[in-house]
């Protein structure tokens, strides 16, 4: 993007990471084709799937939580114990109640919750998660996969991820079927080690 114009240059946080999110792609599933450890495969594929429930399970999850605290926030100053309550609901409902020791701080430490100019500023990692995912699949056995990411890439500060989706992928991203095959990686993942830990 450097050799665009400077106004060109300039891109939302949903594609802020596609391209390093892409290439972390390819280069742990292509270590993971290559070890003959079956334990450093299981590691890794543990770190893709923790990545990737972190982008389409805990984030989401906070968007919720952040929606209800701006609905609260419209009707009166929120207290730290509110805030807590709202975590706590919001942590429940992902995890089933399964998980003793909610992190109802988080809101403290992670500084997006609390962004004064980006209201909802953790969504965007999701949707350049599954986007970046998206491309990916469309294009990593692709003849030309490297000259589309390239323009694609290049293109990103003056399109939408509708219109990047639409020119380079010729796919349409307001249907959920692409955002559903932007979960295959994953599901790869999932699926494997699952395979590689039935004899455990």
């Amino acid at each position: 993007m450097h050799k665009e114009p400077a106004f060109a240059q300039q891109k939302g946080t949903s594609l802020a990471e596609t391209a390093s999110t892409f290439m972390e792609n390819l280069v742990v599933d292509a270590v993971i084709k290559q070890t003959t450890s079956k334990e450093e495969k299981l590691a890794l594929l543990e770190m893709k799937i923790s990545n990737g429930l972190k982008y389409v399970g805990t984030i989401p999850n906070m968007f919720k939580f952040e929606q209800e605290f701006y609905e609260k926030r419209k009707a009166n100053v929120v207290t730290a114990e509110e805030i807590n309550t709202l975590i706590s609901k919001a942590e429940n409902e992902l995890y089933d109640g399964l998980i003793e020791d909610l992190a109802v701080h988080k809101w403290m430490y992670i500084s997006h919750f609390y962004n004064a100019e980006k209201a909802f500023y953790n969504i965007p990692y999701t949707i350049g998660y599954l986007f970046s995912n998206g491309i990916y699949e469309r294009l990593k056995n692709s003849e030309n996969g490297v000259e589309q990411l390239n323009e694609l890439l290049r293109s990103s500060g003056r399109m939408t991820v509708e219109q990047l989706a639409e020119r380079y992928l010729g796919v349409d991203a307001t249907k959920t079927t692409f955002w559903d095959r932007s979960l295959q990686p994953l599901r790869e993942a999932i699926e494997e080690y699952l395979y590689l830990t039935e004899d455990i």
